[in-house]
């Protein structure tokens, strides 16, 4: 560099150009001007961080390594508009550049993550798959295939790097699905939980079912979530009686079923360990043991019914119908509990689903009137 030029000279001039058409023998050297290059360049200023998104990231940037808790401050930095009934589900690609939502309003849609705007953008969804009949409500994502797939009663599977669907699964010789999810990677299948309890496995690289166990023998009620442990050798069921069942993949074995919740199941999340939490109607949040189908131990701190966890590290995010964001700092009965009210200027609406962004210690939260709305 010099001055406003850059120069490059050969090796026989005393400077290495690996990228020169000349032979080394030949003397050659030249010069561009960069100034000419440079106001051009500042006109699009679209991408500037501004408002919110610059708190948000001179925030991020200034945090120690150390430093890895959820801090959640309730700052708006991003709408997403499009979704014309209440947002059911949300999931986060691996990189977080790009996530999926489904809604009753019979749609699946691809979006795009980017850090712009003030934090009063509107964004659109980047496609939209319109394949359903029916109210979506489940949405997932395959990592060892890289196809996602969604749930209206009937399991549709689709591309969304190529924005097209691969197949529709044959819903008239099987029971309605009522859950969705997609075993952790090398798997390549999906678990599809029916109305007749039973759990359906379904195979991506064949797009179809390939066999299926029997998680209950009655009384036990509708299927209402399932979990996979991260190695996909144990499958968590809760049911709408309360009872929870954990079936072991490789066998078809039910190693327990109990029924830990005087009320319905609203949602469960495995940890690590042969453990799982889990909410129910009765306003607690426990920590089980799979090994002895015992309770370990209580999340203290919700005041109110928990119908979301999200995992962030050894932190347990919780949302309620009531739109509080509850943070426990860690897995453990001492573990310290803070609880954020949503606020209607930030969000509104009811709160139906929510998602974690780890890399970037970001919330998407879905509401009952369509919109999704990224938090930190």
């Amino acid at each position: 560099m010099t001055g406003n030029r850059i120069d490059i000279r050969d090796a026989a001039n005393g400077f290495s150009n690996p990228h020169s058409d000349f032979p080394p023998s030949i003397g050659f050297a030249t010069t561009v001007d960069i100034t000419k290059y440079t106001g051009s360049r500042m006109d699009n200023t679209q991408r500037h961080l501004r408002g919110n998104w610059l708190a948000y990231w001179e925030h991020e940037i200034g945090r120690s390594e150390q430093d890895a808790r959820f801090n959640f401050k309730q700052i708006k930095l991003q709408t997403f508009m499009g979704h014309t009934n209440s947002v059911k589900s949300i999931h986060v690609l691996n990189n977080e550049n790009s996530f999926i939502s489904c809604s009753k309003d019979k749609t699946v849609k691809l979006w795009s993550l980017r850090s712009q705007g003030d934090g009063n953008t509107h964004v659109s969804s980047q496609w939209t798959y319109a394949g359903h009949k029916k109210s979506v409500f489940g949405v997932t994502f395959s990592d060892s295939m890289r196809y996602a797939a969604s749930c209206d009663s009937t399991v549709h599977v689709w591309d969304p790097f190529i924005c097209a669907g691969v197949k529709q699964l044959d819903s008239l010789r099987h029971s309605p699905v009522t859950v969705l999810t997609a075993m952790a990677a090398p798997s390549t299948q999906l678990v599809a939980a029916t109305t007749d309890a039973t759990l359906k496995f379904i195979d991506l690289r064949i797009c179809n079912y390939t066999h299926e166990f029997k998680v209950s023998m009655g009384g036990a009620g509708l299927v209402r979530c399932i979990d996979t442990s991260g190695d996909g050798r144990l499958v968590t069921v809760a049911h709408s009686s309360g009872v929870i069942s954990v079936l072991d993949t490789r066998t078809g074995h039910l190693l327990s079923t109990w029924k830990p919740h005087e009320g319905e199941v609203l949602c469960m999340k495995w940890y690590k360990d042969g453990t799982f939490i889990s909410s129910a109607l009765d306003q607690t949040v426990s920590v089980w043991s799979v090994d002895d189908s015992k309770l370990k131990f209580t999340l203290r701190g919700p005041t109110e019914p928990v119908h979301l966890i999200c995992l962030y590290g050894e932190e347990v995010i919780t949302g309620t119908t009531a739109n509080r964001i509850g943070v426990h700092t860690s897995v453990s009965p001492t573990a310290s509990f803070s609880s954020t009210r949503l606020r209607s200027d930030t969000f509104r609406g009811v709160l139906t689903t929510m998602a974690v962004l780890p890399l970037n210690r970001l919330l998407l939260l879905g509401a009952d009137n369509g919109t999704i709305r990224l938090l930190c």
